[in-house]
């Protein structure tokens, strides 16, 4: 058998040693060994699925930066589908990323014929940028209330889910963004606002579904606040 990416986390030193024997103990009864030259122990942040992880934060690993920082401008589409999908990993990390893409994920369609256009750059160009740039994440803390941002624009919806420290000030905890299709492109304001909660929610709902306290939602548009209160509305 094989079994990857053990991660033991704890907050006292007397507890991390008491788990570790338990995680030992129970890998010997099920006769598994560990590689220690893959192991690490007794780290304040550790390397886990693409990203750095500890001490309350989730930040993107340098190196894979560098490595979206150096792609070439993509001449085919399995370039360039190889690029987004190095960039779409880190989606969490940044705000709107399905409405910046859009062009670049609109030509994965072989539908549409691949030509490398100056939009095309722009975007290419926009999406480094967008990483180069990524905040810092904080763990959730499923004790205290989220605050949700969404938005809505011709594109695409996009939210942020956030938390206050303790001198109140909000950090992100995760970023949402999806495009609409031709279809809910025609939607009217008020449609794409209520799609973009209703997707962000879902999105998010392993948080704010899990969360001891109410959720804040914050949007721009006004008549959202209204729809707890609407009768006869359609279908939509």
């Amino acid at each position: 058998a094989c079994l990857d990416d053990i991660v033991i986390y704890t907050q006292s030193w007397d507890l991390h040693l008491q788990i570790l024997t338990q995680v030992f103990d129970r890998l010997k009864m099920a006769n598994l060994t560990l590689n220690l030259a893959k192991c690490e122990f007794v780290k304040a942040t550790v390397r886990y699925l693409g990203k750095e992880v500890g001490q309350g934060q989730v930040r993107a690993l340098s190196d894979k930066i560098q490595a979206i920082v150096s792609f070439p401008p993509p001449t085919t589409r399995r370039e360039l589908r190889r690029f987004l999908g190095m960039t779409g990993y880190y989606r969490c990390f940044c705000r709107n990323f399905s409405t910046v893409a859009k062009p670049l994920t609109d030509m994965l369609s072989t539908r549409v014929p691949f030509a490398w256009t100056l939009e095309c750059q722009n975007t290419f160009v926009s999406l480094k940028k967008l990483l180069c740039c990524a905040p810092v994440l904080v763990a959730p803390d499923l004790s205290r209330p989220f605050k949700l941002e969404v938005d809505a624009s011709q594109a695409g919806a996009g939210a942020v889910l956030l938390q206050e420290d303790v001198d109140g000030l909000d950090h992100p905890v995760c970023y949402f963004s999806r495009k609409f299709n031709p279809a809910q492109q025609n939607y009217s304001t008020v449609e794409k606002e209520t799609i973009a909660l209703i997707w962000a929610l879902q999105h998010f709902h392993v948080y704010v579904g899990n969360s001891k306290t109410a959720t804040l939602v914050f949007t721009d548009h006004n008549p959202l606040v209204f729809l707890s209160r609407m009768y006869n509305s359609n279908q939509r």
